[in-house]
């Protein structure tokens, strides 16, 4: 397993903005690019991230958060209980009918708190390297961490930790300056 560059440096296709007419398509066309960058519904911390990153327009994650939701581009969460059972009532008999996943916070010295993920397929657990690697390849290059003030893990690796905040507070200032001086403006 290998860290892809930067997605700093992955981003370099950069995302055309200029169509939209309001909130709602900004982050529509967000939403989407992003789903088709990595075959996933993005968070709305990815999005701010991914905002300011290939548009050079600084937004909060609990803006982006908001604007989805009141735009109905964020499903509410289904949630389905189930009562438990000594067996499964049917038994797999291929790969990937049915898969056992289990996640475990834990502390780890030097690095803070981070998630352990096992993930099992009930036929074929030769498949767990695989399912493993897999999910290292977008969380290692492509998922941001809060901890990490919104940086990849390859951000850190590769050294464009410094850069890429600066280049982000940077984006932050003038977004901000661009706020209060279109505020002026339409107050007066």
């Amino acid at each position: 397993m290998a860290f892809a560059t930067s997605t700093e440096h992955i981003a370099t296709d950069m995302i055309d903005l200029s169509a939209a007419e309001d909130d709602g398509d900004i982050y529509r066309t967000l939403a989407e690019a992003e789903e088709n960058r990595f075959g996933m519904a993005p968070s709305p911390r990815g999005l701010a991230v991914t905002l300011t990153d290939t548009a050079g327009y600084f937004v909060s994650e609990s803006s982006v958060y908001r604007l989805l939701k009141t735009h109905d581009l964020i499903a509410s969460p289904t949630f389905i209980v189930m009562p438990a059972a000594s067996e499964f009532k049917d038994k797999t008999t291929a790969v990937n009918q049915m898969w056992q996943t289990d996640f475990t916070y834990l502390k780890v010295i030097g690095w803070g708190w981070m998630y352990l993920s096992s993930i099992l397929d009930d036929f074929l657990p030769g498949d767990l390297e695989q399912q493993i690697e897999l999910f290292v390849d977008h969380y290692n290059p492509q998922r941001y961490h809060e901890r990490l003030k919104n940086l990849t893990l390859a951000d850190i690796y590769y050294g464009y930790r410094q850069s890429t905040i600066a280049k982000r507070e940077k984006i932050k200032r003038n977004t901000i300056a661009k706020r209060r001086l279109h505020y002026q403006r339409h107050a007066a």
